[in-house]
C-alpha cells in the first residue's frame, strides 16, 4: 500500500475499522496513530479509558484511573503529538521554501527539522511553562491557533484577513494588523492560562509588494495591545502607549515609541524587497534589544541606553503596518540559529519614552 493511500485512508478514519487495530502491538498502534487526522484521534480516544489516556492523557469518565499508569504510555503519547508537531513545522518550512523558489530569489532555503532539531528549537526559541517534559500536544494546539485579529474597524473588501495572511487592499494611507494569539513574553507568570508558552519572535513572508508613493511601504515589529489601536493618528501603530518597536522597509529606519529614528546609515544589508522575502523579529531579553532579520540575515537592531527597551514581564504581539497593495503571511520563527551581524545598524530609542519598574 502506498504512503499516500495509507495516509488518506487513516486520515479518513475508515481504515482503522478494517483491521484488528486493537489487537496490534502497542508500538504498531502508535505508529498508525501518527498518520491519523485529529478527528480520527479523537474517535480513537473515545473507544475506552485506555485510548483516551493514550491519546489525550488524564482519564475518561473515571476518578479512579491510577496516576501511576501515566508512565506506561506517556512516552507513546508524546511520539504521537511530536510527530504531528514536526509535520506542522516542516509544513511551514516547505511553504516558505516554495515561495522562495517560485519567486526566483537567490537566497538560501530554510532547512527542515528532524526530531532532535525540533526539541532544540522548542527549548531555545520558545519559553515553555515549567516541567522537564515538553508537552508536544500543548505546543501543537497553540501553534494551530496562530492568526491575526479580525479587522472589525474597516470595510471587509478593503483588507485581506485570512488567519495568518493579512493585507491592505485599498485602505487609504496605512492599516495595521495585530496578532493577539501570538504572545511574546519571557516571564510566564504573566502569561494568560490559555497559552502554554511564549514566543521569542516571529517571521513574516511577503506575498504582495506593490511600490506605492508612500516611502515606508511596510513596518513590522512588536507592541502591546491598546484601546486606540488603528484609531489614533499614528500611521504605523508603534507608539508610546503600546511600547511599540518597528522596522520600516524601503525607508530602512525605525519607529520606536512613536518616534521616527533614522536607520539608513549602514542599511545596505536590507537590499531590494521582493515577494517571497522572509523577515524575522527576535526579542533578546538578556541584551535588552530587538533584532530584525531578512532571509535569516541580521539587518538591524533596536536598543536603549539608560532604560530597558523590552521587559520580560510584558506581553508583546506581532504588529504589521502597511500601505495599499501589500500582503504578508505570519509564521513562527523557522530556524534556531539567527546570527547577529556586528556591522548591522543599531539604533537607540529615546530613554525618556519608556521605563519599566
Amino acid at each position: 500500500m502506498s504512503t499516500t493511500t495509507t495516509t488518506l485512508e487513516i486520515a479518513d478514519g475508515e481504515w482503522l475499522y478494517k483491521i484488528p487495530f486493537q489487537e496490534l502491538p502497542l508500538d504498531n498502534q502508535v505508529n498508525v496513530l501518527w498518520y491519523c487526522c485529529e478527528n480520527t484521534l479523537m474517535n480513537v480516544a473515545c473507544l475506552n479509558r485506555f485510548y483516551y489516556h493514550l491519546v489525550l492523557g488524564g482519564c475518561l469518565n473515571s476518578s479512579n484511573y491510577r496516576d501511576d499508569e501515566e508512565d506506561d504510555v506517556a512516552a507513546y503519547r508524546n511520539t504521537i503529538w511530536k510527530h504531528r508537531l514536526l509535520g506542522m513545522m516542516n509544513g511551514f518550512i516547505d511553504e516558505v521554501n516554495s515561495k522562495i523558489i517560485s519567486s526566483g530569489l537567490d537566497v538560501s532555503l530554510v532547512n527542515s527539522m528532524n526530531e532532535k532539531e525540533l526539541d532544540r528549537y522548542l527549548r531555545e526559541m520558545l519559553f515553555l511553562r515549567e516541567g522537564n517534559a515538553i508537552k508536544y500536544s500543548s505546543v501543537l494546539m497553540q501553534m494551530k491557533k496562530l492568526c491575526f485579529d479580525k479587522a472589525s474597524d474597516v470595510e471587509e473588501q478593503k483588507v485581506i484577513n485570512r488567519e495568518r495572511t493579512v493585507g491592505n487592499i485599498n485602505v487609504t494611507t496605512w492599516y495595521a494588523f495585530k496578532a493577539s494569539k501570538y504572545p511574546m513574553i519571557k516571564d510566564l507568570s504573566e502569561l494568560s492560562p490559555q497559552f502554554y508558552f511564549g514566543f521569542k519572535g516571529y517571521e513574516m513572508v511577503i506575498e504582495e509588494y506593490f511600490l506605492c508613493g508612500n516611502a515606508w511601504n511596510v513596518a513590522f515589529g512588536i507592541g502591546t495591545d491598546y484601546e486606540d489601536f488603528n484609531n489614533d493618528k499614528s500611521i504605523a501603530q508603534f507608539v508610546e502607549r503600546n511600547s511599540g518597536v518597528g522596522y520600516i522597509l524601503e525607508n530602512k529606519s525605525f519607529k520606536m515609541f512613536g518616534d521616527f529614528i533614522d536607520g539608513t546609515v549602514g542599511s545596505e544589508f536590507v537590499g531590494k524587497i521582493s515577494v517571497g522575502d522572509r523577515f524575522a523579529v527576535i526579542i533578546d531579553y538578556d541584551a535588552k534589544q530587538v533584532n530584525f532579520f531578512k532571509n535569516g540575515i541580521h539587518i538591524a537592531s533596536a536598543i536603549t541606553g539608560t532604560q530597558d527597551l523590552v521587559s520580560q514581564s510584558v506581553m508583546y504581539f506581532p504588529i504589521i503596518s502597511m500601505c495599499t497593495r501589500k500582503t504578508i503571511t505570519l509564521y513562527p520563527l523557522l530556524q534556531t540559529d539567527y546570527q547577529l551581524n556586528p556591522d548591522a545598524p543599531i539604533r537607540m530609542a529615546s530613554p525618556a519614552k519608556h521605563q519599566y519598574n
